[in-house]
């Protein structure tokens, strides 16, 4: 709320946040949060940036069933919630739960687009 007050620098507690907030038309924090992580781990999957990928995630099996795509990942195995709740652990499980279709874009540009179209109508 404050972030949007700045955005149209108006300070006064006679405007309403939740009126400039609507008028703003931003994606809430949690969507954008979220299209960085799995828009991230696209990324480290296809090797387009410098992150070791075999040292973070690995492919289950190139088997393909009605519940998986055939870019699934190996969970993680957590035994504490601070670690169960951390970027690979929880992305990884995020990607798992994304349609085929999403995950098997060929570019990142139409990877994050199909994603931001996914997690709207979910």
């Amino acid at each position: 709320r404050k972030s949007v007050r700045f955005i149209f620098n108006m300070y006064s507690w006679r405007t309403s946040a939740s009126t400039l907030v609507e008028r703003a038309e931003l994606e809430p924090l949690e969507l954008r949060r979220h299209t960085e992580r799995l828009g991230y781990l696209y990324k480290i999957y296809h090797n387009k940036i410098g992150v070791e990928r075999d040292h973070f995630i690995q492919p289950v099996s190139k088997r393909i069933t009605r519940s998986h795509h055939s870019k699934k990942l190996r969970d993680y195995n957590c035994r504490t919630d601070v670690f169960h709740n951390t970027f690979f652990p929880r992305t990884v499980r995020e990607w798992n739960e994304l349609p085929a279709d999403v995950v098997e874009r060929m570019t990142t540009a139409d990877f994050i687009s199909t994603l931001q179209a996914h997690l709207t109508t979910v």
